[in-house]
């Protein structure tokens, strides 16, 4: 098939948060103009990555309103550098996402602030739709962190959202 009708991109454990800015900025460039509706990253260590790197796939993606779907898990966005949170919100803000997989991006063990900003950049979008947040150790949360967690789901119209495999039962 031509590049333009590749619907979907598993660029899954590739090692882009520690690659050269150079390369990760010529083949983003390429998915930003590209018709991919499916994208995932996830063990690429964006959580871990320069905030250049981010910067630079959150750009290219900006421009490509045909990604609905995103996957940024096991992604370790629980610690990222919190420069690197507010420029998602930019990518959540232009793009067209509608489905984004969270899932193992240690969440749970968030720091406040991480949270916060994550939780910004995600209420960026009123596109999203579905929320995929299992396997976080949302048990280990401080109560303050799952609160912001809780306040930005409420302002979401979600019509799917996942919290399997977290920890948390009822009593």
């Amino acid at each position: 098939k031509k590049n333009s009708e590749i619907e979907g991109l598993w660029l899954q454990n590739c090692g882009l948060g520690a690659a050269p800015v150079a390369v990760v900025k010529s083949l983003f460039e390429t998915i930003g103009h590209s018709q991919i509706r499916f994208l995932s990253l996830q063990k690429n260590g964006l959580g871990t990555a320069r905030t250049e790197i981010v910067s630079v796939i959150c750009k290219a993606l900006a421009k490509n309103t045909t990604i609905s779907f995103l996957s940024l898990s096991n992604d370790d966005l629980g610690s990222a550098d919190p420069m690197s949170l507010k420029v998602l919100g930019k990518l959540f803000q232009l793009s067209g996402v509608e489905e984004v997989n969270l899932e193992g991006t240690g969440l749970g063990l968030a720091s406040e602030e991480n949270m916060s900003l994550l939780c910004d950049a995600l209420l960026q979008s009123q596109r999203i739709k579905k929320l995929i947040l299992d396997s976080n150790k949302l048990n280990q949360a401080p109560p303050r962190v799952m609160m912001i967690l809780c306040e930005m789901l409420e302002k979401f119209d979600l019509t799917h959202v996942s919290f399997g495999n977290n920890g948390l039962s009822c009593p």
